[in-house]
C-alpha cells in the first residue's frame, strides 16, 4: 500500500485516455441528486488509495441537494469552503477531457445533515454531481459508466484545504446517478441493481461521534488491519450475497434482507472500522442493537460506510424515533431515492 500524498486541485489527475470533442449545448443546467448509504465493502484487499475496487452494496436516499452548472468567464465555485477544492478539481478534469478552455461556474446546495466524514458519501455525491453536471452541459458525450470511471479514479478527500487520493468502490457513483439499490463487484462493474422499497421510511441516526482528525488522510496502518480481517470474512460475505441476498431482493423479502444486512455488521471491515472511535464503537453498536429490536417487523439496520451514521429502514418510523430520543441521538427521516440525479431546469 502506497503512502498517501497531499496535493492541490488540478494535480494528480487521471483521464483514463478519455478525450471527447464536444461543445456546450446549453448555458446553464440545474439538477438535484441524492446521498448514498454504503452498507458494506465486499473485500478491502481489492482497493487502495487512488485504486478503486473492492466491491460493495448500498442504496440511495432522498436529500435536498442541488447543483447549478453554467458557462462563465472563468471557473468559480459557489459552495462551502470544504466543497470548493472538490469542485475545482473535478471541473479541471472534465474540462481537460472535453477540451474546453472557457470558464464554468458551479453553485452547490447540500442538505445540512449531509456532512463530511459521516458515512453518507458527501464527497462522492459532490464529485459525481459535478462531473455529470458538466457532462450534461455539453450534451452528455460521456456515458454513465465513463462518468463513474472518471470519478472513481480521481476520487479524493479534502485534507486541510488540499486533496488526498481516497478509496472508491463504485457504489456511490452509481447510486448518485441512478438511485435505487446496487451491488457492485470488482473493477466497478454493476452485478445487480433494482428499485428498493419506495414506500418505506429511512431513518438516519447520528450518534454524535467523530472518526478521526480530518487534517490528515486516512490512516494506512489501520487500513491494513481492516484488509487482514476481510481476508477471513470476504468468502462468507460473497456467499451470502449470491445465495441469500440477491434472491431475497428479487422477492422483496424484507425480513430476510434485514437478517443478511444485520449479519454483515458483525465481521470484516464493518466491525473493525468501529475501533476507530473513542469508545471502540460501543455507543454505535448499542444504538444499532436497540434500533434492530425496537419494533416488529424488525427494521433493516446497519452502519453506513465507516460511520458514524446508522441507518434504519422501516414502515413506521415512530418506534425508531422514540428510541433515538431516549438514546439522545440526532435523526433524519427520509425515503429511498429510486430516481438518482434528475434535471430540474435548463
Amino acid at each position: 500500500m502506497k503512502k498517501v500524498k497531499i496535493f492541490a486541485p488540478g494535480e494528480n489527475i487521471v483521464t483514463r485516455g478519455l478525450r471527447k470533442k464536444a461543445k456546450p449545448i446549453v448555458e446553464k443546467i440545474k439538477f438535484k441528486f441524492p446521498a448514498r448509504v454504503h452498507i458494506t465493502l465486499i473485500d478491502s484487499n481489492r482497493l487502495d488509495f487512488g485504486k478503486p475496487g473492492g466491491g460493495g452494496l448500498g442504496f440511495a436516499v432522498q436529500m435536498d441537494n442541488w447543483m447549478e452548472v453554467s458557462l462563465s468567464q472563468e471557473d468559480y465555485q459557489d459552495s462551502t469552503e470544504n466543497s470548493q477544492p472538490l469542485l475545482a478539481h473535478m471541473t479541471f478534469i472534465m474540462k481537460k477531457i472535453l477540451n474546453y478552455q472557457g470558464g464554468i461556474q458551479i453553485k452547490l446546495n447540500i442538505e445540512k445533515f449531509l456532512q463530511p466524514h459521516k458515512g453518507l458519501g458527501s464527497t462522492t455525491a459532490i464529485l459525481t454531481a459535478c462531473a455529470q453536471g458538466i457532462n450534461m452541459l455539453f450534451g452528455s458525450p460521456l456515458t454513465t459508466e465513463e462518468i463513474r470511471e472518471i470519478v472513481a479514479y480521481n476520487y479524493v478527500e479534502v485534507c486541510n484545504g488540499k486533496l488526498a487520493k481516497g478509496m472508491e468502490t463504485g457504489v456511490g457513483t452509481y447510486l448518485i446517478l441512478r438511485g435505487g439499490f446496487v451491488i457492485v463487484g470488482g473493477d466497478l462493474k454493476v452485478i445487480y441493481a433494482r428499485r428498493f422499497f419506495p414506500s418505506y421510511n429511512v431513518v438516519l441516526i447520528d450518534p454524535g461521534l467523530s472518526r478521526f482528525s480530518h487534517k490528515e488522510p486516512e490512516n494506512v496502518p489501520e487500513f491494513k488491519r481492516v484488509q487482514k480481517e476481510d481476508q477471513a470474512f470476504r468468502y462468507q460475505k460473497a456467499y451470502l450475497l449470491v445465495m441469500d441476498l440477491i434472491p431475497a431482493l428479487y422477492s422483496d423479502d424484507f425480513e430476510k434482507i434485514g437478517d443478511i444486512i444485520w449479519r454483515f455488521q458483525w465481521g470484516g471491515n464493518n466491525l473493525l472500522e468501529l475501533e476507530k472511535y473513542p469508545d471502540r464503537g460501543k455507543r454505535i453498536l448499542d444504538i444499532m442493537h436497540e434500533l434492530r429490536y425496537s419494533c416488529q417487523p424488525k427494521p433493516i439496520v446497519g452502519i453506513t460506510s465507516l460511520g458514524p451514521i446508522i441507518f434504519a429502514i422501516c414502515k413506521n418510523p415512530d418506534p425508531i424515533l422514540k428510541t433515538c430520543e431516549r438514546l439522545n441521538a440526532k435523526r433524519y427521516v427520509t425515503k429511498i431515492d429510486n430516481e438518482g440525479l434528475k434535471v430540474l431546469e435548463k
